[in-house]
């Protein structure tokens, strides 16, 4: 039987994460970065945005960002699916969403199975992700938040000056 510090120090050498579908590819990003999963809901265009922000939406009187990780990550935008869920993220105490294709499961995977991704392998830009996992004959591309946030914001700066 392992005692309480064994388990411990197991969980810090995990990490959940929830994975989703996003044009036919597996992606996935830490559940410590999840605030909730949710049906599709009204968003509110944005005037004057680049065409990633598809506007806002009101999530119990939060104005929450509604983002297209398929336009920023360069993906194909196929038809909706019936699955189609919003994950809301929070990147340094803000709420943004996400439109996902399909929200697949929550898995927990040890920090060792992560590996480099391969070049050419995704078109994300590698500072995006955290590495990929091969889970059950499925690879899976870990996103990191923080980075992807700070990108859209950065993207968003730039359309607003004109660059």
């Amino acid at each position: 039987m392992l005692d309480i510090a064994e388990e411990k120090k197991q969980d810090r050498n995990m990490m959940q994460i929830v994975c989703f579908r996003l044009a036919g590819e597996e992606y996935a990003a830490p559940i410590t970065d999840i605030s909730e999963v949710i049906k599709p809901q009204r968003i509110t265009p944005m005037p004057q945005m680049p065409d990633f922000v598809l506007g806002v939406m009101n999530l119990r009187g939060n104005v929450v960002a509604v983002f297209d990780f398929k336009k920023i990550f360069g993906l194909p935008s196929d038809a909706q699916t019936g699955q189609a869920k919003l994950i809301v993220f929070c990147c340094k105490g803000v709420l943004f969403a996400v439109v996902v294709d399909e929200v697949l499961d929550t898995i927990k995977i040890g920090l060792s199975e992560l590996e480099a991704i391969p070049e050419r392998k995704t078109c994300i830009k590698k500072e995006c992700v955290k590495g990929m996992a091969l889970l059950e004959k499925r690879m899976v591309i870990i996103l990191d938040v923080d980075k992807i946030c700070s990108e859209i914001d950065s993207e968003i700066s730039d359309f607003r000056h004109g660059k």
